[in-house]
Protein backbone atom coordinates (compact mmCIF):
# COMPACT_ATOMS: atom_id res chain seq x y z
CA UNK A 1 0.00 0.00 0.00
CA UNK A 2 3.11 2.44 0.82
CA UNK A 3 4.73 1.51 -2.55
CA UNK A 4 1.12 2.75 -4.33
CA UNK A 5 0.67 6.06 -1.96
CA UNK A 6 4.17 6.85 -3.21
CA UNK A 7 3.93 6.02 -6.81
CA UNK A 8 0.29 8.49 -6.80
CA UNK A 9 2.26 11.39 -5.05
CA UNK A 10 5.29 11.13 -6.86
CA UNK A 11 3.72 13.59 -9.65
CA UNK A 12 2.55 16.49 -6.77
CA UNK A 13 6.03 16.40 -4.82
CA UNK A 14 7.74 16.83 -8.16
CA UNK A 15 5.59 19.84 -9.00
CA UNK A 16 6.65 21.11 -5.57
CA UNK A 17 10.34 20.34 -5.99
CA UNK A 18 10.46 22.27 -9.16
CA UNK A 19 8.44 25.56 -7.62
CA UNK A 20 11.13 25.14 -4.60
CA UNK A 21 13.89 25.27 -6.73
CA UNK A 22 12.48 28.40 -9.15
CA UNK A 23 11.97 29.78 -5.81
CA UNK A 24 15.65 29.31 -4.56
CA UNK A 25 16.68 30.54 -8.13
CA UNK A 26 14.90 33.65 -7.89
CA UNK A 27 15.93 34.59 -4.05
CA UNK A 28 19.40 34.02 -5.24
CA UNK A 29 19.37 36.27 -8.57
CA UNK A 30 17.53 38.94 -6.45
CA UNK A 31 20.52 38.71 -3.60
CA UNK A 32 22.89 39.13 -6.41
CA UNK A 33 21.10 42.00 -7.66
CA UNK A 34 21.21 43.29 -4.01
CA UNK A 35 25.27 42.42 -3.78
CA UNK A 36 25.33 44.57 -7.16
CA UNK A 37 23.41 47.79 -5.70
CA UNK A 38 25.55 48.00 -2.65
CA UNK A 39 28.56 47.49 -4.68
CA UNK A 40 27.44 50.56 -7.21
CA UNK A 41 26.72 52.65 -3.96
CA UNK A 42 30.41 51.66 -2.79
CA UNK A 43 31.46 52.79 -5.95
CA UNK A 44 29.41 55.81 -6.03
CA UNK A 45 30.42 57.11 -2.66
CA UNK A 46 34.04 56.52 -3.28
CA UNK A 47 33.85 58.07 -6.91
CA UNK A 48 31.88 61.47 -5.02
CA UNK A 49 34.82 61.56 -1.92
CA UNK A 50 37.54 61.83 -5.08
CA UNK A 51 36.01 64.05 -6.48
CA UNK A 52 35.48 62.02 -9.83
CA UNK A 53 31.92 63.27 -10.17
CA UNK A 54 29.85 66.11 -9.31
CA UNK A 55 27.27 66.08 -6.73
CA UNK A 56 24.34 66.55 -8.91
CA UNK A 57 25.75 62.99 -10.81
CA UNK A 58 26.28 61.86 -7.43
CA UNK A 59 22.33 62.42 -6.32
CA UNK A 60 20.84 61.23 -9.87
CA UNK A 61 22.80 58.08 -9.61
CA UNK A 62 22.37 57.10 -6.12
CA UNK A 63 18.30 57.87 -5.97
CA UNK A 64 18.05 56.03 -8.93
CA UNK A 65 20.13 52.69 -6.78
CA UNK A 66 18.02 53.58 -3.57
CA UNK A 67 15.09 53.40 -5.85
CA UNK A 68 15.99 50.06 -7.36
CA UNK A 69 17.00 48.59 -4.11
CA UNK A 70 13.94 49.59 -2.42
CA UNK A 71 11.84 47.60 -5.13
CA UNK A 72 13.72 45.07 -4.36
CA UNK A 73 12.74 44.93 -0.58
CA UNK A 74 8.79 45.82 -1.62
CA UNK A 75 8.89 42.52 -4.09
CA UNK A 76 10.58 40.34 -1.05
CA UNK A 77 7.71 42.16 1.18
CA UNK A 78 5.08 41.01 -1.19
CA UNK A 79 6.50 37.78 -1.31
CA UNK A 80 6.73 37.13 2.16
CA UNK A 81 3.48 38.78 2.96
CA UNK A 82 2.46 35.87 0.47
CA UNK A 83 3.79 33.64 2.43
CA UNK A 84 2.62 33.98 5.77
CA UNK A 85 -1.30 34.60 4.41
CA UNK A 86 -0.74 31.11 2.73
CA UNK A 87 1.23 29.29 5.76
CA UNK A 88 -2.09 31.30 7.89
CA UNK A 89 -4.86 29.72 5.52
CA UNK A 90 -3.27 26.22 5.60
CA UNK A 91 -2.76 26.73 9.59
CA UNK A 92 -6.15 28.15 9.65
CA UNK A 93 -8.00 25.86 8.02
CA UNK A 94 -7.45 22.59 11.12
CA UNK A 95 -7.45 25.01 14.08
CA UNK A 96 -10.36 27.28 16.12
CA UNK A 97 -9.61 30.83 16.64
CA UNK A 98 -8.25 29.62 20.21
CA UNK A 99 -4.66 28.81 18.25
CA UNK A 100 -2.73 31.65 20.02
CA UNK A 101 -1.98 31.70 23.56
CA UNK A 102 -3.29 35.36 23.87
CA UNK A 103 -6.15 34.88 21.96
CA UNK A 104 -7.05 31.86 24.04
CA UNK A 105 -7.40 33.51 27.41
CA UNK A 106 -9.55 36.15 25.58
CA UNK A 107 -12.10 32.97 24.57
CA UNK A 108 -12.23 31.51 27.74
CA UNK A 109 -12.70 35.21 29.28
CA UNK A 110 -15.56 35.57 26.85
CA UNK A 111 -16.91 31.83 27.47
CA UNK A 112 -17.21 32.48 31.00
CA UNK A 113 -18.98 35.65 30.35
CA UNK A 114 -21.32 34.20 28.07
CA UNK A 115 -22.46 31.25 31.00
CA UNK A 116 -23.05 33.95 33.62
CA UNK A 117 -19.91 33.67 35.47
CA UNK A 118 -20.19 37.12 37.48
CA UNK A 119 -16.46 38.31 36.94
CA UNK A 120 -14.14 36.13 35.16
CA UNK A 121 -11.12 38.05 35.59
CA UNK A 122 -9.00 36.91 37.94
CA UNK A 123 -9.15 38.63 41.61
CA UNK A 124 -7.42 38.74 44.72
CA UNK A 125 -3.68 37.44 45.51
CA UNK A 126 -2.55 34.86 43.00
CA UNK A 127 0.41 33.66 45.25
CA UNK A 128 0.20 32.99 48.84
CA UNK A 129 1.92 35.71 50.94
CA UNK A 130 5.53 34.94 52.08
CA UNK A 131 6.02 32.78 55.44
CA UNK A 132 8.56 33.47 57.80
CA UNK A 133 11.42 31.09 56.86
CA UNK A 134 12.52 29.07 60.22
CA UNK A 135 16.46 29.79 61.46
CA UNK A 136 18.85 27.17 61.11
CA UNK A 137 18.97 26.94 64.71
CA UNK A 138 15.06 25.76 64.62
CA UNK A 139 16.24 23.08 61.70
CA UNK A 140 19.27 21.80 63.66
CA UNK A 141 17.40 21.28 66.64
CA UNK A 142 13.78 19.63 64.73
CA UNK A 143 16.67 17.25 62.96
CA UNK A 144 18.20 15.73 66.02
Amino acid sequence: MLIVDDLLAAPIKGIIWIFEEIHKSATAEQRARRDEIMAALSDLYRALEQGEITDDTFDTREQALLDELDALDAREDATELDADAEEDDIRGAGEDEASTPGRAAEVFADALRSVGTPNPEPSGRAVAPPRELPSLNELDEDAS
